[in-house]
């Protein structure tokens, strides 16, 4: 995540520069610590487990913005349900997302976005050694996933393994656990969840549409 502003030598490989004021905002990722609270957090994981508990299912890998997808246990073992958007009572986590979302893109990425998936609450247990193998969630359709969010939910201290790592560089980024603590990056990021050795851990995650990339 290095902003930085271009100078004309950046560029002196090229015939002209169209814009002298260019801003690079292809960022690799950003973090916002600690932007959920822990009664939030909470609250998300209860609607996960308690609230919508008969609608969780064994996760699937997915074709494209197909979720039904195959059952792969070699590539990704854990548990999800989906947050509908038509929920008074969660309405206040899909606002605070999309406003978030909305800010980073104005800062940092620059994409042309029009809505959210639903959102999808993944419980990872180390009862079955929890994990998401190197993926990509970018997937193009009438609309293309063009960014991707994780939420932290579980107490960094209240399991083991789980670590959220991209693979964009020949030694793999292991990104923060600091409960609360949001993510967002470009769905075309390689990217994995390790195996969770102990505990459970659990997250929120969510992806971000718009026009297919040009």
């Amino acid at each position: 995540m290095n902003n930085k502003e271009y100078e004309s030598n950046d560029f002196k490989d090229c015939t002209w520069v169209l814009d002298p004021n260019y801003h690079d905002k292809s960022q690799n990722y950003i973090c916002l610590d600690s932007i959920f609270t822990d009664r939030e957090c909470d609250l998300i994981i209860q609607y996960g487990l308690v609230k919508y508990r008969k609608d969780l299912q064994h996760a699937r890998v997915g074709d494209g913005l197909n979720t039904s997808g195959n059952l792969n246990t070699s590539i990704r073992e854990s548990h999800i349900v989906m947050f509908p958007n038509n929920d008074e009572e969660i309405f206040w986590l899909f606002r605070k997302i999309t406003d978030l979302i909305n800010q980073v893109n104005r800062d940092c990425f620059g994409y042309d976005l029009n809505c959210i998936e639903l959102l999808q609450f993944t419980n990872y247990d180390s009862s079955t050694q929890g994990f998401y193998k190197r993926h990509v969630d970018l997937a193009y359709g009438v609309l293309c996933r063009k960014l991707s969010f994780t939420i932290q939910l579980s107490d960094e201290n209240s399991y083991e393994g789980g670590d959220f790592c991209f693979h964009s560089s020949p030694i793999p980024i292991i990104l923060p656990k600091k409960r609360g603590t949001l993510i967002c990056f470009p769905s075309f990021t390689l990217h994995e969840v390790t195996p969770v050795t102990k505990g459970v851990r659990n997250s929120l995650v969510g992806w971000i549409l718009g026009p297919n990339f040009k």
